[in-house]
Order: C-alpha cells, then sequence, then structure tokens
C-alpha cells in the first residue's frame, strides 16, 4: 500500500532506499526515537530469534517524517529476556536484486532450519524503480547467531509457474511437523507480479485455490477451495494449521473476505463481502474434505488484516486461537472496537472476549509465538482510526519497536520478553467450556452440535485426547496389574511365613525319628551282644565242675612252647584253674579260640 506525499518526501524516500541497500549485517539499526511505526512487515521465528521482514516502516528524521521500505531483515533474540526499552535489534542485508515485499508468507522449515518466502506484493511500486516483482522463491537460512543469508532458491524460469502464480492477501500458514505450507486464494494485481501488469493500479483480482508447498522437496501442488467460498475465493482472513485433529491435521480458518464481489474494490472497502466471525471453515487435510462449523460464544464483530496464532496447552487435549487487530475495511472512529483480544477455542468452537487485553487498534499486523511457552508476539500495525493511511502513518506506535507481547495465559499484555516463560496453560475463562461439560474428550460435541457427522467424526480423533485416553487406560491397567501383583505377592508372603514352622516340625520330627531309629538300632545291637555273651556263659555255666567263675586271662600269661593250645575238650577241668578266653595277640601273636 503506498503513503501519498509531496515531491520533497518522494525525494527523500529516494535517497533512503538506496542507501539502505548498502547497510551490512552488523549494521546499527535506527534508534527508538526516530522509529514511528511499521506495517505490512512479516513476522517469523526459528524459537530462537524473531525475523521481522518487509513491510513499511515510517522513521522520524531530520527533514520530517519519512517513509520507506525495510530493505534488510531485522533480527531480536529470544533465548534472553529483555523489555521493549533494551532490546538489541540486528540486521540481516538483501542482495540488490531482491525485491522488498509487503505480507508476505515467510514458512520455517524445520528440518532443514531455513524460511521460504512466498506470496505478498511489491512496495511502492509507483514511486521506486524497484526490481519488477519476479515469480521466484528466496529462502533465508539463519547462522544462530541472529544473522543469516538471503538466496534464490526457485526462479523464474523454473516449470513450477507453469501453474501456479504468486499472490497476496490469501490464508496461510505451514505444518513445521511436515514441512509443507498452506496457502488459500488471495488476488493477484500490477503489484504481486509483472504478469499482471494489464490490471488497473491497484485493484485486485481474486483467484481461487489451496495451493500446497512442499519446503522439503520445493514441489507445489493447487487444489480446489469451491467448497470454501461460493467462488473458492478468500482475501484477508487468517488460517492455522491445527495438527492435533483427523488423520494428519486440519486447516482452520475464518475472517476476512470472500471476494463474491470480484474486482469491486470499492465494495470491499465498505466491507459488503466481509466473512462473518461465527463462520468457521474446517479443512481436513488427509481427505481433502471441507466443513463449516457454526461458532458460538462472544463472537467478534466482521473484520481483515488482523493476525492469530494458535496454542496448545500440554496438558489439555483443546487448541486456542488467539486473534487480534484488524478493522472493518474502511478508515476511521468506527474501527475503534477492534482492540480486545479474542481467543477461539477447538472443539468447542466458543469465542471468548479478553477483557482486559486491551491494546490501541491496529491493522496489517503480524503474529507469532516460538510454541514453548505463553508469550505472543505481535509486530507493528498501521492505527485505522485515523483518517487514512496517510495520517496513521503520522501516529507513533503505542509499543515501541512497533513489539508487544501477550501473556495468553493470562490473557495480559506486557512489555519485555521473559525467556525463562513457563509454558502456556488454558485461561480458566476457557477451560470452563469443557470443565461444565459431561462429556468426555473423544466424544465432545459443541453446545450447538456438529454442522455435519463427518466434522464430528473428524474432531473426535483427537490424538491429544486419544493419547491422554490411552494413557489413563495404560495407567488403569498397569494399577489393576500392580494391586494383583500385590495381592499374589502377599499371599506369597503369608505362604513363605507359614512354611517356615511347617518344615521346622516336619525336619524336627525326622531328627526325633531318625534319632529314634538310631536308639532302636542301638539297643537291639547291644541286645544282641548281651545274648551272645549270655549264650557263652550259659555253655560254660553247664560244666558246672569246672567252676562257676569266668576269668579272662591275665595279659602275663605264656604258653611257653609257643604251641597252640586248646583248653581241653574230653570234660576234663583244669584243675587248679578257671576256664580262660586267650589274649588275642598275646604271646607272640599266636592265635587261640575256645573249642
Amino acid at each position: 500500500m503506498a503513503i501519498a506525499g509531496g515531491n520533497i518526501l518522494l525525494m527523500t524516500w529516494s535517497l533512503l532506499l538506496s542507501l539502505l541497500f548498502l547497510v551490512p549485517a552488523t549494521a546499527d539499526y535506527v534508534s527508538k526515537q526516530e522509529f514511528v511505526n511499521r506495517y505490512g512487515a512479516t513476522a517469523a521465528t526459528d524459537g530462537s530469534y524473531l525475523y521481522i521482514d518487509g513491510g513499511t516502516e515510517n522513521i522520524e528524521g531530520t527533514g520530517g517524517l519519512n517513509s520507506r521500505n525495510l530493505s534488510y531483515t531485522l533480527t531480536i533474540p529470544l533465548t534472553s529476556s529483555w523489555t521493549n526499552d533494551t532490546v538489541s535489534i540486528s540486521t540481516i542485508s538483501k542482495s540488490s536484486d531482491q525485491v522488498i515485499w509487503s505480507e508476505a508468507v515467510l514458512w520455517w522449515d524445520k528440518a532443514n532450519k531455513t524460511f521460504y518466502q512466498y506470496g505478498g506484493e511489491k512496495v511502492d511500486i509507483q514511486y521506486v524503480d524497484y526490481p519488477d516483482p519476479q515469480l521466484n522463491i528466496w529462502t533465508l537460512t539463519p547462522d544462530g547467531q541472529g544473522g543469516g543469508e538471503w538466496k534464490e532458491a526457485i526462479d523464474s524460469q523454473s516449470s513450477v509457474w507453469d501453474n501456479i502464480t504468486r499472490p497476496n492477501g490469501g490464508l496461510h500458514d505451514i505444518d513445521e511437523s511436515t514441512g509443507i505450507g498452506y496457502y488459500l486464494a488471495g488476488f493477484v494485481s500490477n503489484w504481486t507480479s509483472y504478469q499482471w501488469h494489464g490490471i488497473k493500479n491497484w485493484e485486485p483480482m481474486p483467484i481461487p485455490g489451496l495451493v500446497i508447498f512442499d519446503t522439503h522437496t520445493q514441489t507445489f501442488q493447487n487444489k480446489s477451495s469451491a467448497e470454501f467460498s461460493e467462488y473458492g475465493y478468500a482475501m484477508h482472513g487468517t488460517m492455522e494449521v491445527i495438527p492435533t485433529f483427523g488423520d494428519k491435521g486440519i486447516l482452520v480458518m475464518f475472517g476476512g473476505d470472500d471476494g463474491r464481489n470480484a474486482g469491486t474494490f470499492a465494495e470491499y472497502e465498505q466491507g459488503q463481502t466481509m466473512r462473518d466471525m461465527s463462520n468457521i471453515t474446517v479443512y481436513d487435510i488427509a481427505n481433502n474434505a471441507w466443513y463449516t462449523q457454526t461458532a458460538t460464544g462472544d463472537v467478534p464483530v466482521s473484520r481483515v488484516d488482523f493476525c492469530t496464532v494458535a496454542a496448545s496447552d500440554p496438558d489439555s487435549p483443546s487448541y486456542e486461537i488467539y486473534m487480534l487487530g484488524g478493522y472493518d475495511g474502511s478508515f476511521g472512529t468506527s474501527n475503534d472496537q477492534y482492540n480486545t483480544v479474542y481467543v477461539l477455542s477447538l472443539p468447542s468452537f466458543v469465542w471468548t472476549r479478553a477483557s482486559n487485553a486491551t491494546y490501541t487498534p491496529r491493522a496489517l499486523l503480524s503474529c507469532v509465538t516460538t510454541g514453548k511457552d505463553n508469550q505472543m508476539m505481535i509486530v507493528g500495525g498501521y492505527d485505522p482510526t485515523q483518517d487514512s493511511l496517510n495520517a496513521s502513518a503520522y501516529v507513533p506506535d503505542s509499543w515501541t519497536w512497533g513489539i508487544g507481547v501477550l501473556n495468553m495465559s493470562s490473557m495480559s499484555f506486557q512489555d519485555s520478553w521473559d525467556a525463562n516463560a513457563t509454558r502456556y496453560k488454558v485461561p480458566d475463562a476457557v477451560s470452563s467450556e469443557y470443565s461444565s461439560s459431561s462429556e468426555s474428550w473423544t466424544n465432545y460435541t459443541p453446545s450447538n452440535g456438529w454442522t455435519t457427522t463427518g466434522l464430528g467424526l473428524v474432531m473426535r480423533q483427537n490424538s491429544k485426547a486419544n493419547a491422554s485416553s490411552s494413557s489413563s487406560s495404560s495407567t488403569s491397567t498397569s494399577t489393576g496389574t500392580s494391586t494383583s501383583t500385590a495381592t499374589a505377592s502377599s499371599s506369597s508372603d503369608s505362604s513363605s511365613s507359614n512354611l517356615g514352622p511347617i518344615l521346622g516340625g516336619v525336619l524336627g520330627g525326622l531328627c526325633g525319628i531318625c534319632i529314634i531309629l538310631v536308639a532302636i538300632l542301638f539297643f537291639l545291637k547291644r541286645l544282641r551282644r548281651k545274648r551272645e555273651q549270655n549264650k557263652v556263659a550259659a555253655e560254660v555255666g553247664d560244666q558246672g565242675k569246672y567252676g562257676s567263675d569266668i576269668h579272662e586271662l591275665s595279659a602275663s600269661w605264656q604258653n611257653q612252647n609257643d604251641a597252640k593250645v586248646e583248653l581241653p575238650g574230653n570234660g576234663e577241668p583244669n584243675k587248679g584253674k578257671g576256664a580262660n578266653e586267650l589274649d588275642v595277640g598275646a604271646h607272640n601273636g599266636a592265635a587261640h579260640e575256645l573249642p
């Protein structure tokens, strides 16, 4: 968009623009006292830095207000905390043949750590003889230190442009998990590509189609958008990729203008083709299916040129879309109402107005979040409450450097970035919608029901809810198993406790039996020996004429003839002596036995 001005202002612009191309990557940016405002810039992040590219910024110079194109990329660190007064801003230079775009897209290819620039329109084409807007794709590869390098990745001679063009004003977002960017419809003009030089001035020509760009393969697809609106047109609304619903995620789109009065710019300015903000379009990526759901709650008024970000609480299956800014398509005090943050929650499709989060109305702004915490960054925007775009150029932004930070959890603004901010948590005002529902997440139905059964099935395919349900089921199963294990263990412990005494008793009994058996054997053996002795004594006793005493031979007895000697077996006693048992081993080891 252009800002009308006098010849002196135009000469100043030309001089400034010629000097800006010489700005090195380490150049000092303007002072905060010089900065007035910016609009049409693109904000993007790689998680470590905030990148601000393109658009128009207004600077208060020695000769008055200077409107200039941002011909380099600004970078701001996000790994350290800062306030709007202390923030450090660095720059990345661009090639002199690189077009300066307004409202372009910077799709972040997370896998290859590269931004892809697509769409947008050439800035101030009627004032400055910049290079013609070519059909090409440029990439920005950060160096991790706040610098980086721009390169042309797809030139104007590539065959990809046979069925694709560069639009502006379309609805767009990227699924960083897959590296696939989406761009719905938009319009073309003599500011978007040299192909459209025949179009009168800025009057837009809407074009249909859902462009899908794969950053990994650098290839395009163009699908029909006929089911989005009467002609498949869409301009100046928003799109957010919500990855947790459906098989491969969904696209959620709302707001803006549907371009049904194509080519009639006056009608567009008067807001005659604005889309109702209760009209939410859902695109099921996996099945290429379009749905429409009617939102309820604090439905905001229709608007264009606003910005949104999506946020997900790790502890909740819901997804929230935060919206700021916009205007009704014409300048004036009627835009005073565009000063409040709104939140659309899914799957309830309920709008919530953050009454405490107010700000100075702004349009053509950009929003971004790192997805790591509860902070949302807002960059730029002009004041639509003024009489014209030219008048808004003189109004200093209420945020230093034109940067605002919203704490999404508390729904309040702050003038600083906290590198250690806590993770995002669904605000109580939003979560109350779900806590009052008796339905489970996997069977949730909005208060006004699903518009179609198909959409209900898609929204109930909630990967976060299903994971939570599976986790709960696993926890329940695990708990049951643990209980069973504990019970079995308890029984085992009880058995072990009873087994000790039993084994002790058995072993004691066995030992007792063994002792008894040994005693019996000993007794029997002893009895047997005694019987044998008694038998011998009886045999000797039967010969009472030999005397009744039995004497063991003395060890001193000797057979002088060293001959075997037996007691006489003829019954004749050895007179004067009793029967004697020879001492075995006595008298030279000779063996003697009784007859």
